[in-house]
């Protein structure tokens, strides 16, 4: 089975598959971001590894908010590289679409 990592740059810390990150991290990020993630999950989605446009464009704004907010020297370039691949995974998935 994979390691899944939370999802904060630089975080070391292991976290189940299905959720976005570990406890400390997820909690730093405000509620809204939270509520829209857990909003945009679908259960499973971790297995099928096809999480929806809208769950992935969740998780690029929490990378981008933490790349404002905190002065992690890596996270700019931690938020560039998730949204570039997620941008890859939207095109490559409306492309199977049509």
């Amino acid at each position: 089975m994979t390691r899944h990592f939370c999802h904060w740059p630089g975080c070391p810390v292991e976290v189940p598959p299905k959720l976005w990150g570990c406890r400390r991290h997820w909690f730093m990020l405000p509620g809204e971001i939270r509520a829209w993630i857990w909003k945009t999950y679908r259960p499973g989605q971790e297995i099928t590894k096809d999480p929806s446009v809208e769950y992935c464009e969740a998780a690029a704004a929490a990378q981008n908010w933490i790349a404002q907010n905190h002065a992690h020297k890596d996270a700019s370039v931690a938020a560039a590289a998730i949204k570039s691949v997620h941008s890859q995974e939207v095109t490559e998935r409306q492309g199977k679409l049509f």
